[in-house]
């Protein structure tokens, strides 16, 4: 595990080159906003079409959500450690990178990252000890590999024992990294992320954000948003969180950065409510800034944030919306949305993804609805388009849509 503390304090979030999504959510504050992206608008996108349609995998397990970059795409799979480049206009493999081992129990990889011309990709492997039958051991090792994007072939190696690597972020032209920390059982026992210092969470990570020059972590198995800071200085090695916010019951993948100052959550009130609710906490004290409140037994999404706006899904079976809120809220909580979308189906958790004023939401049935960002001067929008019989939308860039359907991933684009 790293110790270190670097001597920069990070103050912004990642500076993304137009006509790139380069690590998931698209900035290390996941907001899923690709701001450079011009070529799909509100009077084309309805002309959307299928480009390709390809499995990267000989696997049953998933694909992980792609990164585009160059005019390719990189890609890992859930259930194997194989590493897949893809030219993002024909949906052709480029090269594959199979990193299997012999004599391991498991081996897995997590969504890359391209970071100074590397590409970054979350990495762990674990087997079993029965030297001594009395204490058999699951052990680990894991962390991070460097791979040249270009060929696939390796550049270098940060692997240590009893970790796995989870997650590479770029703030500030950094990288952040999330490694879980495993026991001689193969207990997850806590998380680290490493960047500008190092935050040491107890019973791990469920998801992070950098927001401003903090961590603000979502605790795994627990109900608490955690928020760390630098206040703790060199020569500590890791730090212990600032604040602590019981949100009440069971976190959502999560949070959001909202500014540099804000952050968004997605939480369910403890039980037997039965509601659900986005909550907007400031990143340096944890107090809740404002919230809103679901209608009974709603199924919240994960949040996206573009251009002053929360964007989110949020309903169950046939009664599933998006919503817009104002990202600075209404003054007081409760907040209400300033406009919403019918989707007509459940919508997949995963964030919205923004891009030139069009919000893009998958549903189960693998519609496609594209509403403007702006809303319609009503509360109640309809979308600008809907694609039936496509995916689950994970990114926009270069004028195309890319999804994942099972095994497959998909791109759309305008035809000619």
């Amino acid at each position: 595990m790293p110790k270190a503390i670097r001597a920069f304090i990070a103050v912004g979030l990642a500076v993304t080159l137009a006509g790139c999504w380069e690590q998931p959510g698209f900035d290390a504050g996941r907001s899923n906003w690709n701001t450079g992206e011009t070529t799909l608008t509100a009077a084309n996108v309805g002309g959307l079409a299928r480009l390709w349609a390809v499995v990267p995998f000989d696997s049953g397990g998933g694909v992980n959500p792609p990164i585009s970059s160059g005019g390719r795409l990189y890609v890992t799979a859930v259930d194997q450690p194989v590493v897949v480049a893809m030219d993002a206009g024909t949906g052709a493999v480029v090269w594959t990178r199979d990193l299997t081992k012999v004599g391991f129990d498991r081996q897995l990889v997590g969504p890359p990252t391209l970071f100074h011309g590397e590409l970054i990709v979350p990495y762990g492997e674990q087997w079993a000890d029965v030297s001594d039958p009395r204490m058999p051991k699951e052990l680990s090792r894991g962390g991070f590999l460097h791979l040249d994007p270009d060929d696939g072939s390796s550049v270098s190696e940060d692997l240590t024992n009893g970790d796995v690597g989870r997650l590479a972020s770029v703030a500030n032209d950094q990288l952040v990294l999330w490694r879980d920390l495993y026991d001689d059982l193969g207990n997850r026992v806590g998380s680290t992320i490493d960047g500008t210092y190092t935050a040491l969470v107890d019973f791990g990570v469920l998801d992070f954000a950098v927001v401003g020059d903090r961590f603000v972590v979502m605790q795994s198995s627990r109900t608490s948003a955690l928020g760390y800071s630098p206040a703790c200085p060199p020569p500590a090695s890791a730090c212990a969180p600032d604040w602590s916010t019981d949100l009440g019951f069971q976190n959502l993948p999560g949070p959001v950065a909202v500014g540099n100052d804000k952050v968004a959550v997605a939480h369910d009130e403890p039980s037997p409510s039965g509601f659900a609710r986005l909550s907007v906490l400031d990143a340096a004290t944890g107090q809740v800034q404002w919230y809103w409140r679901s209608n009974p037994a709603d199924i919240l999404g994960k949040p996206a944030v573009a251009d002053g706006k929360i964007l989110m899904t949020a309903g169950h079976d046939t009664d599933e919306r998006l919503y817009a809120f104002p990202s600075q809220g209404c003054g007081a909580p409760p907040c209400a949305p300033v406009w919403s979308g019918a989707l007509g189906r459940q919508a997949f958790a995963q964030p919205p993804v923004v891009a030139n004023h069009l919000v893009y939401t998958s549903t189960f049935d693998n519609d496609l609805k594209v509403f403007s960002l702006d809303g319609c001067g009503q509360a109640d929008c309809p979308p600008v388009a809907t694609i039936p019989d496509t995916g689950q939308v994970t990114l926009v860039n270069d004028g195309r849509v890319i999804l994942i359907r099972g095994n497959e991933l998909l791109a759309y684009g305008l035809p000619g």
